[in-house]
């Protein structure tokens, strides 16, 4: 009953200081920064993707599990253009493009983390744009490895099947690739919440709002993921605008549960430091 009692009591703590802080508009401010930010960082993803060498299909099937049906086919024609066409001058153009525009979603999730962490930004302003520049590059280094880790996943099972063809590899390498990608989706959240505010946090201090943040980014996913195909089918209604509309509540969500995460972090602070105290 203690245990129940404390829980609602910080629950209850992190929804007044996200009333305080101003959760929701802040959020709406990142979302905004994030549609600006993401498709010139997809363009040059997905190009840099086409350099690796790799196949469509791998990637393809790794977006049709976490896209809405509605979205998946707009996400896809890029990813079979730019994958299996590749361009060697569209790389450079989109890297450009990817700085520039995906830096100050960076930029914004650093002033959106300020306020949820009850700070004033006190770094230079180059040393934000540094850091921006870099978490792009990082972000994109992260998300071509987690989809090589697929590809070599399948690579893995086939020669696996040809060593032992007896052996079902399925139920060692699926769980393994899910182990991997939750354990790759939480250590880029915690980097984000250690060094996105201007004050720093310590890894055990921000790895409480990267679990969270990732348990509930997969959870909010797969739940509208299912809402948009078979509740509200935008598409059916909207056409190809459809897909836009669900693409923009889904940026919202991925926004209020990063900044919902930093908030987590700095009431657990509080709470420890009033203790302490």
């Amino acid at each position: 009953m203690t245990f129940f009692k404390k829980l609602f009591g910080f629950v209850r703590d992190v929804i007044k200081a996200s009333e305080v802080d101003d959760l929701t508009p802040y959020a709406h401010q990142l979302t905004l920064s994030m549609i600006l930010a993401f498709f010139p960082f997809v363009m040059f993803l997905f190009t840099l993707l086409g350099f690796l060498n790799i196949d469509s299909a791998p990637v393809l099937d790794a977006l049709a599990r976490v896209l809405p049906q509605s979205v998946y086919p707009a996400v896809a024609e890029i990813v079979v253009d730019v994958v299996d066409r590749q361009r060697s001058g569209l790389l450079s153009i989109s890297a450009v493009l990817a700085i520039y525009a995906a830096s100050g979603g960076f930029r914004a999730y650093m002033r959106s983390s300020n306020r949820m962490a009850g700070v004033v930004e006190s770094r230079h302003i180059l040393l934000r744009y540094l850091l921006s520049i870099a978490w792009v590059v990082l972000f994109a280094v992260t998300l071509a490895v987690a989809l090589l880790m697929v590809v070599f996943g399948n690579q893995l099972s086939g020669l696996i099947r040809q060593a032992w063809p007896q052996f079902d590899p399925d139920w060692l390498v699926a769980p393994l690739r899910l182990i991997l990608t939750a354990a790759f989706m939480v250590s880029i959240i915690t980097l984000f919440y250690m060094f996105g505010p201007a004050v720093r946090f310590r890894f055990l201090q921000a790895l409480p709002g990267a679990v969270f943040t990732m348990m509930t980014w997969v959870g909010l996913t797969v739940a509208f993921q299912y809402y948009v195909d078979n509740i509200a089918n935008y598409s059916r209604f909207y056409g190809t605008l459809g897909a836009l509309i669900a693409f923009l509540i889904w940026l919202q969500l991925i926004a209020t549960i990063l900044l919902f995460g930093v908030e987590i972090n700095a009431v657990l602070i509080a709470r420890r430091t009033g203790r302490s105290s």
